[in-house]
């Protein structure tokens, strides 16, 4: 028992506080960009390249470096990103002209490849961890990054009302990431679903209260997921280079894009932390409700004027988002337990990578046709996704000839390195 005990005293708050440390960083960024650029002139559609620049690189990079951060192990790996994104931030303190910035932002994307990936792993490693706790906990900190990154750029613009500061506090975060770290991050020890599944058995450990074991029983068709991030990632990718635009062209105080932002991620926070603990009856329905409420948020987005109307649609965006994204994260985690491999964190974020990148330069480039058309072609491709996911929730059967911890039977799909993408057979994660 003293074996089992010692895996699981393993410090996880060093991961909370990194997770909650980058996205400060990249909340202030994120907004600044589109403020800053379109208030100097600079075209829209250029806009949109600056502001999808490190989704570029980051549409690949996870699944380029999968291997090499599976080699190095997840403290290097998380070093190395973090001391990319800081080099390359540097450049703000000596221009911000489109070019270089755009060369910055790419070389940022690069490296975060390294980053999110490993930080996600480190949760599946250890198929003893109580993994619907640690990634409900996982996902309050990056979200209350993102809450504070905002607040704290809603204060400085409300009390200086300069965004071209902004570029000079954000890579002051970064460096603090990174101190943390390489001070005090540690490896926790790998421990395979197989070898879990002894350990519970030689320690008679009860797992009733996990929410993960009932769906490893089940297979999963693998576009779901992939469908419920894209329609996260499109929906708040699409917002937030949108709002800030449109916001300008309404008049309203730069503060309050940040302001507004911060209280669509209160309820983001709730969504992706309450998401994890969600029975299988749910998984199957609740998505199909929340992309439907988005479809109706964008529409909205559209076509309001109100600063109130506004408030409302942020706290709906939120909370629809956060839900979707939270169900995405628990298959795919759990995908990295079964397989034990980081691969499919990789997936999930160069899913969310080329969402990034692709909706705000494809709104820039239609801009022209105005605001209110691209949020509604934003919906409609939300409804082709709500097509789709139905089709596909329909394929969510239980798998009668495998049990929990025993090699399933490989089903045919798209495959990487001989592992099926279009059906899922869940590992270990809560």
């Amino acid at each position: 028992m003293s074996r089992t005990q010692g895996l699981k005293q393993w410090g996880f708050w060093p991961i909370i506080l990194l997770a909650f440390i980058y996205p400060v960083n990249n909340a202030l960024i994120g907004l600044a960009i589109p403020l800053y650029f379109y208030q100097i002139g600079i075209p829209l559609e250029i806009v949109g390249l600056l502001a999808a620049a490190s989704a570029i690189t980051y549409c690949f990079s996870p699944l380029l470096f999968s291997r090499i951060a599976d080699r190095l192990g997840r403290k290097k790996s998380v070093i190395l990103g973090m001391a990319g994104v800081a080099i390359s931030q540097l450049i703000y303190y000596i221009t911000l002209e489109p070019i270089p910035f755009f060369i910055s932002r790419l070389l940022e994307g690069l490296f975060l490849g390294f980053y999110w990936m490993s930080l996600q792993s480190c949760i599946s490693d250890n198929s003893l961890q109580d993994h619907s706790k640690m990634m409900s906990n996982y996902n309050i900190s990056w979200n209350a990054g993102l809450l504070f990154g905002n607040l704290l750029g809603a204060i400085f613009l409300f009390l200086m009302n300069s965004i071209f500061l902004i570029f000079y506090i954000s890579p002051i975060i970064v460096l603090v990431d990174l101190f943390v770290a390489i001070s005090i991050f540690k490896e926790g020890e790998k421990v395979d679903l197989e070898r879990g599944n002894t350990l519970r058995e030689q320690n008679h450990i009860q797992e009733n209260k996990r929410t993960d074991l009932p769906l490893t029983k089940y297979v999963i068709p693998m576009m779901i997921p992939i469908l419920l991030v894209l329609s996260h990632s499109i929906s708040k990718a699409g917002v937030n280079f949108l709002y800030p635009i449109r916001s300008v062209n309404l008049g309203f105080d730069g503060y309050t894009v940040y302001l507004f932002t911060f209280f669509c991620l209160i309820t983001q926070l709730i969504g992706t932390s309450t998401a994890t603990f969600y029975s299988i009856k749910n998984l199957k329905r609740i998505p199909l409700v929340y992309i439907t409420g988005l479809i109706i948020v964008l529409i909205f987005y559209g076509i309001a004027t109100e600063l109130t109307v506004f408030i409302i649609l942020f706290f709906l965006l939120g909370f629809f988002c956060g839900s979707l994204y939270g169900f995405a994260l628990k298959i795919f985690m759990v995908l990295n337990m079964k397989r034990k491999t980081s691969r499919y964190s990789a997936l999930l974020e160069s899913v969310i990578g080329t969402a990034f990148f692709l909706t705000p330069l494809i709104a820039g480039i239609l801009a022209f046709l105005g605001i209110f058309t691209v949020f509604f072609l934003l919906a409609l491709i939300l409804m082709l996704f709500l097509g789709m996911t139905a089709y596909f929730t329909r394929k969510f059967h239980e798998d009668v000839k495998n049990d929990f911890g025993k090699k399933m039977a490989p089903t045919p799909g798209v495959s990487w390195k001989n592992e099926s993408f279009s059906q899922f057979e869940p590992g270990s994660q809560e």
